[in-house]
């Protein structure tokens, strides 16, 4: 149901206002920043602000993102690995390496277990992009980038550029449905790898941080959510 756009509800779940995926995301980003900045508040306003980063967290599977609910996922299983290897860092315990490390294997074969099977659909296998055409962008987006690796074919190249890859088109697409491939195409590889160390550093370190109880506990939230709004991303962009 969609109070302002009753007419798209049937074929496409989206919020009041924005489109479910852009929803999916900002709930994402916003929970960490609401939890970032709540536990650094006063009573009253740090249970306003969790409420709301609560209420951003649960609106994220009702927006049906498939993405969204993925990097939900992630969030959610690293934000338990974190608050536990932060627990146990001072421990010496043989619980503060192999507790966090079997969470995050665990996660690590769920993720597999849903995002691999999308590589194979034509295997008869499960998966849950299995039947979007998005998989069939993503790999004419790998094709085109492999064309002009260094310096991309510049903004907007790939919704011209997939008609050498794909047939059948009908419309012409917009975008390639995932960041990290659409950034590739347009701008190389350098650019990628420069774009991802911008954002690995800054986050690596805030996080290490965090583990090492060196006054960044809301900073890490903040990460957090930057983290999964990029995982998000390269799924529903």
């Amino acid at each position: 149901w969609n109070l302002i756009y009753p007419q798209r509800s049937a074929g496409l779940p989206c919020g009041l206002f924005a489109h479910y995926s852009y929803s999916a995301a900002f709930c994402l980003g916003s929970s960490g920043l609401l939890i970032s900045n709540g536990l650094k508040e006063r009573a009253w306003l740090k249970a306003v602000m969790i409420s709301g980063a609560i209420c951003a967290i649960a609106t994220i599977p009702i927006s049906l993102s498939r993405g969204g609910n993925l990097a939900l996922a992630f969030m959610m299983a690293a934000a338990i690995s974190l608050l536990l290897a932060r627990a146990f860092s001072n421990s010496k315990s043989l619980m503060s390496t192999w507790l966090p490390a079997v969470i995050l294997l665990a996660l690590i074969l769920i993720f597999c277990g849903t995002v691999v099977p999308m590589i194979g659909r034509n295997t008869s296998m499960g998966g849950f992009y299995a039947s979007s055409a998005r998989i069939d962008f993503w790999n004419a987006a790998a094709r085109i980038s492999a064309n002009h690796p260094w310096l991309g074919g510049g903004p907007g190249s790939f919704s011209w550029e997939v008609f050498h890859e794909m047939n059948g088109l009908t419309l012409e697409p917009g975008m390639v449905h995932n960041e990290a491939l659409q950034l590739a195409v347009e701008y190389g590889y350098p650019a990628l790898a420069m774009l991802a160390l911008l954002i690995t550093v800054p986050v690596t370190l805030c996080l290490w941080r965090f583990l090492n109880r060196a006054n960044a506990c809301g900073t890490a939230w903040a990460a957090l959510g930057l983290v999964a709004m990029l995982i998000q991303s390269d799924f529903e962009s």
